[in-house]
């Protein structure tokens, strides 16, 4: 007997606490996971004739914070796209972002390889402002700057630094439409 008033009363208690914060706005307002496919072109800014095409992957992990996989490829001109002095980076990392209305600022870290003459490490540091075109599709300018160690076997180590320019276009993928779906 005393078991069932205590838990109708604890029932009646979470209910009461439920429905009072299923009114409070910022309950309604709850974050969906989404996945980014994000395409851009650009160039190297420290050797102006370098042309580079972007592929980037980027999952949402919270509303402000993205887990991200980017891809690179760089190249001297049109003729020379696929021949071996073009140069390949692969990295991963994280990325911050931040919603207003129609206008996304971002800034992520990247660690990842090059495949120039040898495999190298790179660090990649990027900024950006994403803007609402349409629904799910976004509009990007960012500038990204990479740090690749030349490791040396012999003699000082050496760094190269590369600063680009990219245009890109990506697509938000919701992974999930309410909470029973998550």
């Amino acid at each position: 007997m005393l078991f069932k008033r205590f838990s109708s009363v604890s029932l009646s208690i979470i209910f009461l606490g439920l429905s009072s914060l299923a009114s409070l706005p910022a309950f309604a307002e709850y974050w969906v996971p989404k996945l980014d496919i994000d395409l851009g072109l650009g160039v190297n800014l420290s050797q102006g004739k370098q042309r580079v095409a972007h592929l980037a992957v980027i999952y949402e992990l919270s509303q402000e914070w993205m887990a991200s996989g980017s891809y690179m490829h760089e190249s001297n001109g049109a003729q020379q796209w696929m021949e071996d002095d073009s140069v390949e980076r692969v990295s991963l990392g994280t990325r911050y972002q931040l919603d207003f209305l129609q206008i996304r600022p971002w800034f992520g870290l990247q660690l990842g390889l090059s495949n120039g003459d040898s495999i190298e490490p790179v660090l990649r540091a990027s900024i950006g402002l994403s803007y609402l075109l349409l629904e799910n599709w976004y509009l990007s300018l960012s500038g990204v700057g990479i740090l690749e160690p030349q490791l040396e076997l012999r003699g000082e180590d050496q760094a190269s630094y590369q600063f680009y320019s990219l245009v890109s276009v990506s697509y938000s993928f919701v992974l999930a439409e309410s909470f029973d779906e998550l």
